[in-house]
């Protein structure tokens, strides 16, 4: 007999250096090691050969009327390696990443809102 029982399923989180970051309203990452199959003329699948890891995501922070928790801009500029923990249910990340870029919105009705990208590797 199936269960009724409604899931609670817990949120994520991420840090930055010493924290965790607050404003921040989604986040999204691909972790890939770039696999490319290979053929030859006789075996159209033969095998794999794997690529460079790559870590690469992006985080939407809401702006408050404060203004930003972290200087996102000058790290950017600067290309400064950060130490980040994606925090999901049971499993925590550590990635070495570099901001690489900055997409703003300032909407007529709603908060201002950054959207980071980055780029980076795992450390964990």
């Amino acid at each position: 007999m199936a269960t009724d029982k409604t899931e609670i399923y817990p949120r994520g989180q991420i840090s930055m250096g010493a924290g965790d970051l607050v404003d921040v309203t989604n986040v999204s990452f691909t972790y890939t090691h770039n696999a490319k199959s290979k053929t030859t003329l006789k075996r159209p699948f033969a095998g794999v050969v794997l690529g460079a890891e790559e870590f690469t995501g992006k985080f939407d922070s809401i702006v408050p009327a404060a203004g930003l928790e972290r200087d996102y801009f000058a790290r950017v500029q600067s290309g400064e390696v950060v130490s980040a923990r994606i925090k999901l249910p049971g499993l925590t990340l550590g990635v070495d990443v570099v901001l690489v870029s900055i997409d703003g919105e300032m909407p007529e009705d709603d908060a201002c809102k950054l959207t980071t990208n980055f780029v980076g590797k795992r450390t964990d």
